[in-house]
Parts: structure tokens; sequence; C-alpha cells
């Protein structure tokens, strides 16, 4: 009984985890005509705005970048939900929050907008 929030707030955060990787992973796929791109476009999106945001944070102490990568917001979120110390100090978890709505938001509008004009087509 003790755990039960902390089992309940680690469930939601692994819910938008699956979700944001679902739908970006999804809208790269709808874009791509290859077997292979939406796979490495995905790990590219992931790790690529990871160690850019580092670079730029260890190079310039600038942390914006970080708003960039869901990889960092959806860290900076189940932080704060699970209720973790944060290791992202620099800026508030409603703009990591807001940052991964926007990106759900533009993945799965890409994906609506190839599909409703047929023009992904898969063999």
């Amino acid at each position: 009984m003790d755990t039960f929030p902390l089992f309940l707030a680690a469930f939601l955060s692994g819910v938008l985890l699956i979700f944001t990787y679902t739908s970006i992973g999804l809208a790269l796929s709808s874009v791509s005509k290859g077997k292979f791109f939406p796979g490495i476009g995905l790990l590219a999106i992931v790790l690529g705005t990871k160690v850019l945001a580092v670079l730029v944070s260890t190079l310039f102490d600038r942390e914006i970048l970080y708003l960039l990568s869901p990889y960092d917001c959806m860290a900076h979120v189940g932080q704060t939900i699970i209720g973790t110390q944060p290791t992202y100090d620099q800026y508030s978890w409603t703009w990591s929050l807001a940052s991964l709505v926007a990106m759900n938001a533009f993945a799965l509008y890409t994906l609506s907008a190839r599909v409703s004009s047929m023009e992904v087509t898969r063999e």
C-alpha cells in the first residue's frame, strides 16, 4: 500500500513515454519510403538531440536546447511526476510538458495529414 502511489506515477510516466516515442516513430514511418529510415530516424532524433543539448550546455552554459530533446523533456516530466530529485533545474517542468505536447501534436498532425491524403502506401 505504501508503494502504490509511486507505482501509479511510474505507470503514468511510462504511458507518456510510450505515447511520445510511438507518435514520433509513426510520423517518421509515414514520411519515409524505406524500411530502415524510421528506426534510424527515431534513434537520431532521440539521441542526437540529447547529445546536441549536452554539448551546448557544456560549451555555452545554456540549457534551452533541452526543450528540443524528447529524451530530456520526458525525463524532466517523469522526475516531476514520480517526485524524485530533479536534474533539470534551469527551467520549470511545465516547459518540458509543453514541449512534449507540441512534439506529439506535430507528429500526430504529420501522420494524420499523410494518411488522409493517401500518400502513405505500403506493399
